[in-house]
């Protein structure tokens, strides 16, 4: 009969037990009820237990799992025992320490202008390469997929790494990750077993016994040896031509700020981050451009209308391109890099957001839920990159874009977001400029499927890519013509607009006898003018050289950017802007002279609405001249011209325009409280009516390719809107042309021009 178990030993086992089961109710109840957060909402369960939050973490569960729980309780939530999530700007408030000041100070040198414009040659090599390298992974497969992801993945790590050690990782070259970015990954599925090791002593007896394989050892300290020894060879060889971050760092701690130990765990800091954040933003940022076709297109036809090919790769050529900026900020709300909290423990009491939070708490913004709250953003789940616009629309005025800090805040904000923002530019301008891509099927659902621990796990982006056809175009696409209605842009292939456009220019030039009507001084000192619907800058660069040497600031924007000059002088600034949508906001009363030619009747049934916000753009003092056809021909035309003004007639009605336009110009800008109001009515004079050879010539040129245009729409109007007979599309332009060196014609024009009172 076996020994039994001595009574002592048993009533001792139960009374610890007991003990064990007291503390914990007890700690519950004062997680519960008298915690100094215990007044704050959330559910009953992670005030109680911090399980809950370590497990979620675990599971990669955290982002959906803590926005739910913003929307039901509020932007200011009770996570854990001891953790706050907040949801508001005004929570965006961080402290300082003396070790992290130390640190940065020496870092933000490796950041500063002058280092990024020594850092770009390095990111542009790299990108070079990467597009290399798409372009024949593509077209190695009959479906010219690639996986995005991994090689933004690879793009990232192998820039951040040259900057840092001196040299690439070298995943480029290989089209494959490198053992530093397996080993990366692979710690950031492990990591979040961290906490829950300190909590729970099972958790971390396996996690003691699992980094005890030889295996898992071997590869930890492989990956540590590797890093140090990169550190220390680019430590020891300063003789390198080029700048990169030690070159900075080392130059500034010559007070030995930072320890040989610091420098190595920044710089490897710098990696894992640096290149994680860019990888991720580039991927989430091409899924929503594929995913949203309008959007791909307008952005698509910003970068190739207003760069060449080398300008992708100019940082502050590509910081210009508003839409582009815009398409990447919005991306950073939607799905930013890091979509957690940024959690910091407050030392004292600490006011956040109105709230007084007491010491030794964990608070942070939760980067998900803000971006994506009601109370930040209007439609929030909605990828719309015009709230970011200068001229967005009146619903996202109220948008609090203070809520967004995908870079963190104040003096804790990343460092490197402008190198990073450098990346992401050139790396997206470039792609839309070299390639026509697109979502391949088995990604549609691309972002719903990702989960996030410390990073996002990236699944696979496969997309189509198929370089562009440029043996047509040179370095750039080809002109379009573009109406634009309350609802649609219609855009016509063209690839003799241009051509078009001078001619027409020159016509209507002569028959005003100048360019500018009304009478505003321009030869004093630099004026601010725009011309709305620029097309390919004819206008501005005749204006510039007729009041010369005098140099004003000039503006043109077109609906059209592909149209746009790509050489583009010192005081002169071209951007996309739609007619019927509202004007950059920084415009408004700014403009000495606005003009406008043949445009507000493509503004379909907002014509009137278009008109008045030109007008608002217009400083006290200043003029606006607008140039309108009458749309009636006097008698003795041509059939030829006679049909060629009835299509336009039809087009126009089409698109709910008003045909009386420019004799309602006058009224309409007296309604905008304008005075000295005038206008005179001139006749452009095409072909035989013109007694100048080579006018007459050019009038003939510009109505026939008008005529070939426009005959393009005609065959797509709705049944019964077409007003000419239908086989006449197929040679207007032709007949056109003949008539007019026959016969000539007299085409109508207004030109109106009023003064904004002081």
């Amino acid at each position: 009969m076996g020994a039994e178990i001595p009574r002592s030993f048993i009533q001792v086992t139960v009374v610890l037990l007991l003990t064990a089961v007291i503390a914990l109710i007890g700690q519950v109840i004062y997680n519960i009820c008298f915690h100094p957060i215990s007044k704050y909402p959330g559910p009953l369960l992670r005030a109680a237990f911090s399980l809950p939050a370590l497990l979620e973490n675990f599971a990669g569960s955290s982002v959906s799992n803590i926005h739910a729980l913003h929307k039901q309780y509020g932007s200011v939530v009770r996570i854990a025992p001891d953790t706050l999530s907040f949801s508001t700007a005004q929570a965006w408030k961080v402290s300082d320490d003396i070790n992290h000041a130390r640190i940065r100070k020496l870092l933000s040198h490796a950041f500063s202008d002058v280092a990024l414009k020594e850092q770009t040659s390095i990111v542009a090599s790299h990108i070079d390469e990467f597009m290399r390298q798409v372009q024949m992974r593509s077209s190695a497969n009959k479906k010219n997929k690639v996986d995005i992801n991994a090689w933004f993945n690879y793009l990232a790590y192998d820039i951040i790494a040259d900057l840092s050690f001196g040299e690439p990782l070298g995943a480029l070259k290989h089209g494959q990750p490198s053992m530093y970015i397996n080993e990366f990954f692979k710690a950031c599925r492990t990591w979040p077993m961290i906490p829950l090791a300190h909590e729970f002593t099972l958790v971390n007896l396996l996690f003691r016994g699992l980094m005890k394989i030889p295996a898992v050892r071997k590869n930890q300290e492989t990956t540590y040896l590797a890093t140090m020894e990169s550190v220390d060879k680019r430590m020891n060889n300063d003789n390198l031509e080029r700048k990169d971050f030690m070159t900075y760092i080392l130059h500034h701690n010559d007070k030995n700020v930072l320890s040989s130990a610091e420098i190595a765990g920044c710089t490897t800091v710098l990696v894992n981050g640096g290149g994680e954040a860019v990888a991720s933003c580039l991927s989430a940022t091409m899924f929503l451009l594929l995913k949203n076709p309008d959007i791909h297109a307008r952005t698509m036809a910003e970068v190739r209308g207003l760069l060449n090919l080398e300008q992708t790769l100019d940082f502050e050529a590509v910081s210009r391109l508003v839409y582009l900026n815009a398409v990447v900020e919005e991306s950073l709300r939607v799905c930013p890099p890091a979509p957690g909290n940024f959690a910091r423990r407050t030392n004292i009491d600490t006011e956040i957001d109105g709230h007084v939070v007491p010491p030794d708490i964990s608070v942070g913004v939760h980067q998900w839920s803000a971006n994506h709250s009601l109370q930040n953003f209007y439609q929030p789940d909605q990828f719309v990159p015009e709230r970011w616009l200068a001229n967005a629309p009146p619903e996202y005025h109220n948008d609090i874009k203070g809520a967004m800090q995908p870079w963190s805040s104040g003096p804790r904000n990343c460092l490197g977001k402008r190198l990073a923002y450098m990346e992401i530019r050139m790396t997206l301008a470039r792609l839309l400029w070299l390639f026509n891509m697109e979502l391949s099927p088995e990604s549609d659902g691309w972002l719903e499927k990702q989960t996030y621990n410390i990073i996002w796990n990236r699944t696979p982006l496969y997309i189509r890519v198929l370089p562009r056809d440029l043996s047509q175009q040179g370095s750039r696409p080809k002109a379009k013509m573009a109406f634009t209605s309350y609802k649609h842009t219609y855009p016509l292939e063209n690839s003799n607009e241009s051509t078009r456009l001078q001619n027409q220019h020159e016509v209507i030039k002569d028959a005003m006898g100048g360019l500018i009507l009304a009478p505003i001084d321009l030869k004093s000192s630099p004026l601010r003018i725009l011309d709305s619907g620029t097309a390919d800058g004819t206008w501005i660069r005749d204006f510039a050289a007729s009041v010369a040497p005098v140099q004003h600031n000039l503006y043109g924007t077109d609906l059209n950017p592909a149209e746009f000059p790509s050489d583009v002088p010192p005081g002169t600034v071209y951007q996309a802007q739609d007619v019927n949508q509202p004007w950059p906001q920084d415009w408004e009363g700014t403009f000495d002279l606005v003009h406008q030619r043949l445009v507000l009747v493509a503004a379909g049934p907002k014509q009137k609405d278009a008109l008045l916000s030109l007008c608002g753009l217009v400083k006290p003092g200043g003029w606006i001249q607008l140039i309108e056809a009458t749309n009636k021909l006097p008698d003795g035309c041509g059939p030829n011209m006679v049909a060629f003004v009835d299509l336009m007639k039809a087009i126009f009605v089409n698109l709910g325009a008003d045909l009386d336009l420019a004799e309602r110009m006058p009224e309409w800008l007296k309604e905008a409280g304008f005075v000295d109001v005038n206008f005179v009515d001139i006749a452009t004079k095409m072909g035989a009516t013109n007694p100048k050879t080579e006018l007459a010539q050019r009038g003939v040129i510009s109505s026939s390719i008008a005529a070939n245009g426009l005959a393009q729409f005609g065959k797509n109007l709705p049944a019964g809107a077409l007003t000419i007979p239908a086989e006449k599309l197929e040679t207007l332009g032709s007949d056109l042309r003949e008539e007019l060196k026959e016969m000539g014609a007299l085409y109508p024009l207004r030109v109106v021009w009023a003064r904004k009172p002081l």
